[in-house]
């Protein structure tokens, strides 16, 4: 089995990928184009990237994060952005289809923020620290190094996503006795 995770978007877009084999993730990011390329562009630099992840061979299990229902944030959001996004994460299943890949999901980005960091987004948090901090905070404890919080929500998206196919992740174990604390107080 191998999974392979991806925060879609167009400026950075991260990735993390596992397998039977590995005891950690794989993960990196690339940017899909700036303010400057086109949305035909930004699907064709999809493509390249895409046929860069799986040059090796194609994973078994493709998840990605759904692009979130704006309608219900409180802040003002670009419709061109937003329809972008769809496109995105559509050409992105399409590829992973064409490629014989049955499991693609779309999952919820407050699900799996709430299941890696262990809180919800919505939760109170001292004033200043993004949900981001939050995420990326959560790899390095787990002894993860990722270079941006793009990276960072694709390792949670990929940990998420195991956890969902019944596989703990092994970089996880920092939290045992955590909970082995908690449950003896």
């Amino acid at each position: 089995m191998q999974i392979l995770a991806l925060d879609m978007s167009k400026a950075r877009t991260g990735w993390a990928s596992w397998s039977d084999e590995q005891d950690r993730p794989t993960y990196g990011s690339f940017s899909l184009g700036s303010d400057m390329t086109d949305k035909y562009e930004v699907l064709v630099n999809l493509h390249k990237r895409w046929l860069e992840l799986t040059a090796f061979g194609y994973p078994t299990h493709v998840v990605m994060e759904a692009p979130a229902n704006t309608r219900h944030w409180d802040r003002p959001t670009n419709f061109d952005n937003d329809c972008l996004l769809i496109r995105i994460t559509g050409h992105l299943g399409y590829l992973a289809r064409i490629c014989g890949i049955r499991y693609i999901r779309e999952t919820d980005g407050a699900k799996w923020f709430t299941y890696f960091n262990a809180q919800p987004r919505s939760a109170k948090r001292a004033k200043g620290v993004t949900t981001k901090d939050i995420t990326l905070e959560t790899c390095r404890r787990a002894g993860l190094r990722p270079q941006n919080n793009d990276e960072a929500d694709a390792i949670g998206l990929l940990t998420y996503e195991m956890s969902n196919l019944g596989i703990n992740a092994p970089w996880m174990n920092f939290r045992i006795p955590l909970l082995a604390e908690v449950s003896a107080a």
